[in-house]
């Protein structure tokens, strides 16, 4: 393999790390909204914890019922604000943690 081909091949990587790295930023603000948006009331607990997994999102609640939903590999800067009564979705709201 000559360096030509080997510098292409580690210049593509390299872009290509790059743009994994940076999407959750770049489109991470409208992903989770969008979630968010779609979270019913009064949908079960359960219901909610399946959609986020499914999401690739991570779900944090307390013990007062309030909680957040946020996607990890964008540090917890686009944040879904969940509130529970018993085993129901109250409320869903979107805010940027900035």
């Amino acid at each position: 393999m000559s360096r030509r081909s080997l510098n292409t091949i580690l210049g593509l990587a390299l872009l290509a790390a790059l743009a994994y790295w940076l999407y959750p930023f770049l489109a991470g603000g409208s992903n989770m909204q969008s979630f968010c948006d779609k979270l019913r009331a009064n949908a079960p607990r359960s219901e909610v914890e399946r959609a986020v997994a499914d999401a690739g999102f991570r779900l944090t609640i307390g013990e007062d019922q309030n909680g957040f939903v946020h996607d990890p590999r964008a540090f917890g800067r686009y944040i879904c604000d969940v509130e529970f009564e018993g085993n129901r979705l109250v409320s869903a709201r979107y805010f940027l943690n900035d």
